[in-house]
């Protein structure tokens, strides 16, 4: 389905009429399954036409306004010429956890097709992003686009910390425990005297540890970095997300990845991991795949620690649009 069909309305009939629509912003809840890989009864392979299904139920606001659309005062516009300048501003902007976003394009017909086709590269998520993300543009030439977020309690504590890193305001009793768990874990395995790798390290290591890989509860809330930090239990979304959570904060650029994984029948299923960059080479982390099952409770593995794509492409896979992680970084010991 073309996307541009679905619309309930002609924004080119009126080129000051201000468009606002409503929709799903895609990004994958990835759950349970055997040998820590996560499943949610999703077949991957048909992740597009998902995407398709919630494109179709794009919905108008209801209010239309009229002019054009105007950035505030200091606000940065980013011109966007193809899906992969999209793909990361979109990125960069979900991982400062900032409200909103302004994209400029030469047409809104192009900003559709770039959208589209990172949907069906599988690379419009974000593990912080809940609900509706709310798309307002112009319909000139060029075109003014503004994307607005909304966070899950983690992005949101990150949203807070951003604005202001020494005394963070919450909304939530959820997210002020949050913070402090997490400030509980940098307290208890970060030291000043620690270099970028040795942080990744000790972070990993404490969240394989004290953490147990199940499928025993509720996913929705095993898929939260509250789940794993509060009650040490959760799914592959919950230890990216933590781990992403707790190394951001400690200064470690990181992101979570979405994409598939190995089962114990050798099929692909959803799964979540971390990418961090440390002196700007990037390299894949996946601590829920180091977290031995059963659980010992003990140690930790490093198998998946500090990887590149080489390694990780045996038995991963994920969109090309994400940064490239060319070396293994050996670990110590």
């Amino acid at each position: 389905m073309d996307r541009k069909s679905v619309h309930p309305f002609d924004c080119s009939r009126n080129s000051l009429r201000r468009c606002i629509l409503i929709v799903s912003f895609v990004f994958i809840f990835v759950c349970a399954g055997v040998l820590s890989s996560c499943g949610l009864g999703l077949n991957i392979e048909n992740i597009g036409d998902v995407i398709e299904a919630n494109i179709s139920g794009i919905l108008p606001s209801q209010g239309l306004g009229f002019g054009g659309l105007q950035p505030p005062d200091g606000q940065e516009v980013h011109e966007i010429g193809s899906s992969k300048d999209l793909f990361y501003t979109l990125q960069d902007s979900l991982y400062s956890f900032a409200p909103d976003v302004y994209l400029k394009v030469e047409e809104y017909s192009m900003f559709s097709r770039y959208w589209d086709e990172l949907t069906l590269a599988g690379a419009l998520h974000s593990a912080f992003q809940i609900g509706q993300v709310q798309i307002e543009y112009d319909n000139r030439t060029p075109c003014t686009i503004r994307i607005r977020f909304a966070y899950n309690h983690a992005g949101s504590v990150m949203s807070a910390f951003f604005q202001s890193p020494s005394s963070p305001e919450f909304t939530s009793s959820e997210q002020t425990a949050l913070f402090r768990l997490i400030n509980k874990v940098i307290d208890e395995t970060i030291t000043e005297d620690m270099d970028d790798f040795e942080k990744i390290i000790a972070v990993h290591d404490y969240l394989v540890v004290n953490s147990v890989y199940t499928d025993s509860e509720e996913a929705s809330y095993l898929a939260t970095a509250l789940s794993i930090l509060e009650n040490g239990q959760g799914q592959c979304q919950g230890y990216s997300e933590a781990f992403a959570a707790i190394m951001i904060i400690s200064g470690v650029e990181t992101r979570v990845i979405s994409g598939k994984a190995f089962d114990s029948e050798m099929h692909f299923v959803p799964h979540a991991w971390n990418q961090v960059k440390v002196d700007g080479v990037w390299y894949h982390v996946d601590v829920t795949w180091n977290d031995p099952i059963p659980d010992t409770g003990k140690s930790a593995l490093h198998t998946y620690l500090l990887r590149s794509d080489e390694f990780f492409e045996n038995d991963h896979l994920w969109s090309d649009y994400f940064p490239k992680c060319p070396t293994d970084r050996p670990l110590p010991g």
